[in-house]
């Protein structure tokens, strides 16, 4: 499958400067995209909401090492229209993330339709 998208819009906040326990936010992204599979292709319009909060500072260990992180816990509603067609379909999401001071993301995990994935940050180094 190959896919080329171009946002047609964003508002909100992507991640927030000085993030604090209990500090809340959103996104909305609306983009365009081209896809082709298996010889066929479609545009789609997709639309992706998130809907974040900051938890607080938990000890993470991964194998990078052990970090006091900041998590944060959000929820991705996704969106998937065929421009031209009557299909769409929706997906939910949501997503642990941990960030330490100095490093930034160590681990996250996202839980939906398709299963859990985790992520964890294998090793670093800081110029």
């Amino acid at each position: 499958m190959q896919a080329d998208f171009t946002i047609e819009s964003s508002e909100g906040l992507t991640f927030p400067a000085d993030p604090q326990p209990g500090m809340e936010w959103t996104q909305k992204i609306v983009f365009l995209g081209q896809q082709s599979m298996n010889g066929v292709n479609v545009k789609t319009r997709n639309t992706l909401n998130a809907s974040c909060k900051v938890i607080g500072v938990e000890m993470v260990s991964v194998p990078a090492g052990d970090f006091e992180a900041l998590r944060t816990n959000c929820t991705f509603k996704f969106d998937i229209s065929l421009v031209d067609q009557a299909f769409s379909l929706a997906t939910t999401t949501t997503s642990s993330a941990w960030y330490a001071r100095g490093v930034g993301w160590v681990k996250s995990s996202d839980t939906g339709e398709m299963g859990t994935t985790e992520a964890v940050l294998l090793s670093y180094s800081i110029p």
